[in-house]
């Protein structure tokens, strides 16, 4: 019988295959499943009986066959006593269940994981199963691991992607097991708490990690406090955003999260202390074992931390058993212990970066040191070869995720990985010294402080630094493979004709994918528009047939909490593979229109601004968007009503407000300003849209009163579907096929209004509303929509 030398990678990529195929295309049923397991492993047994040197035909098969099916167990089958199967989306239960997580506080929620025990509903209860996301809003109750909870919450399904490229919370929550989300409004619905539910063993170790941090708090000042804390324990709840950009443009993020590096560094420490003293590498492995598992529960054994855990363990047992040298077969083994325990891991982003990273850092950190030999000092050539090949193999993962990449990552990670390590070693350090006199922790905290406010500093210049990152389009699959490509024949063309014929083949059809994605589209004959959703706000997206863009509105909210534009519009442009946009048109400066147009004007080239009235606004946002635009010497326009203006050909836009008698008005702060938003018509061919940004009553009569040409075949609904923009007259001249209503779920004003659905349906148009349907997407030809 033939000798597989590794049935590891035999059985891993096979596996892998099969994960990955059955969850794109749905593969197995429940009969079939079974069939096709008992199948192969008959049809695998034949061939490997018959045929002595099929062994690997076999393994190959079985280990397909077992991947698709711990994939159609892990996402297709739910069990009958799940809380999926007992309620309705959107209604509120009593929920009682015991907390499963440690539970994250964030500025405006406290959120965890709860095992689902019963459910109670008009008086009936039912025992159930099942994961549950909950926050609770507004609260002060402290939560803790192990607690059993019972409570009042509104009950709900995830919504998946909202818009195009957008993130996919559904999913997300989905891989993690976890098919619903409870929202408590705040701690005075939950009815009952009693403690030590739990596994007493984590609540002990958890309640450790809770003095710790406590003690962290006490000891050191924000903001050093939150990245210690972070880069210990991988908790980056109280970092302010403006800390984790640099971080992230810096290309240093990796140290806030906890897996291979801070993982690694408990093992490297445990394992050099060990030999220092005179053990034997395997003797050393096992303390350092003990470690890696002690300080993974302390961090609380998030996927991630569990991920590099396990990675590390692996690691330490090939030590043990003499086979360390196997570098490839220990990652192996490692992706396929996670995948078995979890197979949706493959999926998950920390997952593909942490072993991306790992495999690149194996593959390139030999070849980039013989490379970089003029580097005079060992560790620093290791580290900046490390730091290279860590950083191509992360890059198109990246860009495919976050649309962003790093230019100055080399060399922060540079300076900021020996702090790190430093910081994490003296954090170490720290926790010993609470228990010795004060003169120590003294020290210990005085140098924490001089390195972490020397690793923000250092981080904050790299990230400010012109370039210090780029936004890219999302690349498509085929792409990153001939990233991947490339980047092996590059390595091993060295002295091979025939793989450098190959690798100019490869870059030229690079060459071709990236002019094609980087220049824009020469035009088609469609009219393109995409109405976001960006919560309660609006903001739409035009690509006329010339192929000239342009965007209305930008969404944003009032409390300026959330960037929409940085993290709703952006990420859909991108993924659109815009660069360029003709024309911005802010139709009132309104919050909820208004603040996401400052991430599009830091992220793209605008070549046009439009807005309506000359209006006196205060706003620091609207005044900032202002400065900008005048900073990149943008055109800028105000345009009135009985203004119009043609794109291209065919397009001609006609505005239908503001008139000079409502700019006239003043400008208070919402009700003139409402009526003083830009409305307007385009028109391409038979099609017709009026877009009315928030007109309330005076300016609806006024357009109603003075223009006769207001049919249209869509419309955007005014205000979003507010009561102050209620008038059937209006519905009755546009008289709409199709009326779209941009609205965010669960809003505080109760909109859309039931009066204005009901104008529109008794109208025969059709409704799309952003809160239910996601991101409205037409296409006209200018006679079909």
């Amino acid at each position: 019988m033939q000798k597989v030398r590794r049935p590891i990678t035999i059985i891993f990529f096979p596996f892998l295959t099969g994960i990955i195929l059955n969850h794109t295309f749905h593969l197995f049923s429940e009969l079939f499943s079974y069939t096709c397991i008992l199948s192969a492993v008959f049809i695998s047994g034949i061939i490997s009986f018959k045929y002595k040197n099929s062994v690997k035909a076999f393994l190959v098969l079985l280990a397909f066959v077992s991947g698709c099916f711990y994939n159609f167990l892990e996402n297709d089958i739910v069990p009958t006593d799940h809380i999926i199967n007992r309620i309705k989306s959107g209604e509120d239960y009593f929920l009682a269940g015991t907390v499963v997580s440690i539970p994250q506080e964030y500025e405006d929620r406290t959120s965890f994981i709860i095992n689902a025990e019963k459910l109670e509903k008009d008086g009936r209860n039912f025992a159930v199963t099942g994961k549950v996301q909950v926050n609770i809003y507004d609260g002060g109750t402290q939560v803790d691991y192990g607690d059993r909870l019972k409570f009042y919450a509104r009950i709900v399904v995830p919504r998946g992607a909202k818009n195009p490229g957008g993130f996919d919370y559904q999913k997300f929550l989905k891989h993690k097991g976890i098919l619903l989300v409870a929202r408590i409004k705040n701690d005075l619905f939950i009815a009952d708490r009693i403690g030590g539910a739990g596994n007493s063993f984590l609540e002990w170790i958890y309640g450790w990690r809770k003095m710790l941090i406590n003690k962290i708090n006490e000891n050191f000042i924000f903001p050093n406090s939150s990245m210690l804390v972070a880069t210990l324990f991988g908790e980056r709840s109280s970092l302010t955003e403006e800390i984790e950009k640099a971080f992230k443009y810096s290309g240093t993020y990796h140290i806030f999260a906890i897996s291979g590096f801070n993982i690694g560094l408990v093992g490297f420490i445990f394992y050099m202390f060990f030999r220092i003293i005179g053990c034997s590498p395997s003797t050393a492995s096992f303390p350092s074992i003990i470690a890696v598992v002690f300080y993974s529960l302390l961090a609380g054994m998030e996927p991630s931390v569990k991920r590099a855990m396990i990675m590390a363990l692996v690691y330490f047992v090939s030590v043990i058993i003499k086979r360390e040298n196997n570098l490839y077969n220990t990652l192996c083994v490692a992706a396929f212990i996670i995948l078995v325990i979890e197979p949706n891991a493959v999926f998950d982003i920390g997952f593909i970066l942490t072993f991306a990273a790992t495999f690149f850092i194996i593959y390139l950190t030999p070849k980039f040191d013989n490379v970089l030999k003029f580097i005079p000092f060992r560790y620093v050539r290791g580290l900046v070869s490390a730091s290279l090949s860590a950083q191509i193999g992360v890059t198109p993962v990246l860009a495919f995720y976050f649309n962003n990449i790093s230019l100055t990552g080399v060399l922060a990670n540079l300076v900021a990985v020996p702090l790190a390590s430093l910081i994490f070693g003296t954090g170490i350090l720290f926790f010993f010294c609470l228990s010795l006199p004060s003169i120590l922790l003294s020290y210990s905290v005085k140098a924490l402080d001089l390195m972490l406010s020397s690793m923000l500093e250092v981080v904050e210049f790299f990230s400010r630094l012109p370039f210090s990152y780029i936004r890219v389009f999302t690349p498509g699959l085929f792409e990153i493979l001939l990233f991947y490509v490339l980047i092996f024949l590059i390595v091993s063309s060295k002295g091979k004709k025939l793989l450098q014929v190959v690798l100019i083949a490869f870059a030229v059809i690079l060459t071709c994918s990236l002019c094609i994605n980087l220049f824009p589209s020469l035009g088609s004959d469609e009219l393109k528009i995409t109405f976001l959703d960006v919560g309660e706000g609006d903001s739409a997206f035009i690509e006329f047939p010339d192929g000239k863009t342009a965007l209305i509105d930008g969404g944003g909210t009032y409390d300026d909490k959330f960037d929409v534009g940085e993290k709703v519009v952006t990420p859909y442009l991108l993924f659109s593979r815009i660069r360029t946009i003709d024309y911005v048109v802010l139709t009132h400066p309104h919050p909820d229109h208004m603040n996401g147009i400052k991430a599009v004007l830091n992220n793209f080239r605008v070549k046009n601004f439009l807005e309506g009235c000359a209006i006196n606004n205060s706003s620091p946002n609207y005044s900032l968007i202002k400065k900008m635009i005048q900073e990149r010497n943008i055109p800028q326009k105000r345009v009135m009503r009985g203004e119009e203006f043609k794109i291209g050909e065919n397009i001609l836009i006609r505005f239908l407000n503001p008139s000079e008698k409502l700019c006239e008005r003043g400008n208070g702060f919402f009700k003139n300003i409402n009526d003083q938003s830009l409305a307007f018509q385009v028109i391409y061919k038979k099609f017709r849209i009026l877009f009315t940004g928030d007109i309330e009553k005076e300016a609806i009569e006024d357009i109603i009163s003075r223009d006769t040409e207001l049919r249209s075949t869509v419309i955007k609904v005014p205000h979003h579907g507010g009561k102050v923009s209620v008038n059937y007259q209006l519905v009755k001249r546009v008289l709409p096929k199709i009326a779209v209503i941009s609205v965010g779920t669960n809003n505080s004003f109760s909109h859309p209004s039931k009066e204005t659905l009901e104008d529109y349906k008794k109208s025969g148009a059709k409704i799309y509303r952003t809160d239910i349907n996601g991101a409205v997407m037409l296409r006209t030809d200018g006679v079909r929509v």
